[in-house]
């Protein structure tokens, strides 16, 4: 069923759900429904969803679908670059899931989106080193995950996100975190859109201290990355860098096949 056939039925549903005083089902309909919403980029209708289920699911005691109301709330304002709101109700969303002492899976996951998504709005602020501190609590908070295979998935991502900010402005912290996020990679994860950020890292990394050879060599494990798996971001920097370096380097030919 696409997913505008599935929104026809969601307001019926939701009220079917209040007649059965089925609170899950309403609060995870509601949210549903924000996600549409969310998907389609129509804020108006955003905000007033969004609000609505903070304010039912506040009405249920429910943390982590209240605390969703805020997530989405925010998402609007940072979607509009009013930052300092988006981070207000981020604040929000973050405080009400620390209310919950279940140690679910369930909330920490939903807190480590929080801390991601302070550091995607810090960045848009232009304040890299905010969303640094960000991700570094959320690195920190990985420790309450007690499986090893979970915390390397987990990790080998934050690690990755953590050197592309640090590639802002503290070249030697972005190498220190793309190599330990190479280093906890788990076998089983297929080099992805991070291992090309990881590499592009170590390739920016030894170009600043004149090491072509490396340079050159991590900048095209990023190129046969992305040609494997069909991504292009940040591509074209990673050609831009191997251009400079040919031309540094008097590699005229190499310059010509980029």
């Amino acid at each position: 069923m696409s997913i505008d056939r599935a929104y026809q039925q969601i307001n019926q549903l939701i009220e079917e759900s209040r007649a059965l005083k089925d609170s899950v089902s309403e609060m995870q309909l509601l949210e549903r429904k924000c996600r549409y919403f969310y998907s389609k980029n129509q804020v108006d209708s955003l905000i007033i969803s969004s609000e609505k289920l903070q304010k039912v699911s506040k009405e249920y005691n429910n943390v982590y679908y209240e605390a969703m109301g805020n997530i989405y709330i925010a998402e609007t304002y940072s979607v509009n670059k009013f930052y300092d709101k988006a981070i207000f109700y981020l604040n929000n969303a973050y405080e009400i899931l620390q209310k919950d002492q279940s140690k679910s899976k369930k909330i920490f996951f939903a807190k480590a989106n929080v801390l991601s998504s302070f550091a995607n709005v810090y960045l848009d602020k232009n304040e890299p080193r905010n969303a640094a501190r960000k991700l570094l609590e959320e690195i920190k908070s990985g420790n309450e995950l007690k499986d090893p295979k979970e915390f390397a998935s987990f990790q080998y991502l934050n690690y990755a996100n953590l050197s592309n900010i640090y590639l802002l402005y503290n070249l030697d912290s972005a190498y220190f975190y793309a190599q330990k996020s190479i280093h906890i990679k788990p076998a089983d994860i297929t080099e992805d859109k991070s291992m090309i950020d990881n590499y592009n890292v170590i390739g920016e990394y030894y170009k600043k201290r004149k090491d072509y050879s490396n340079s050159i060599k991590n900048f095209h494990e990023a190129l046969k990355i992305s040609k494997r798996i069909g991504i292009d971001l940040n591509i074209n920097n990673v050609n831009k860098s191997l251009k400079e370096i040919y031309q540094l380097t008097n590699q005229k030919d190499s310059v010509i096949f980029l």
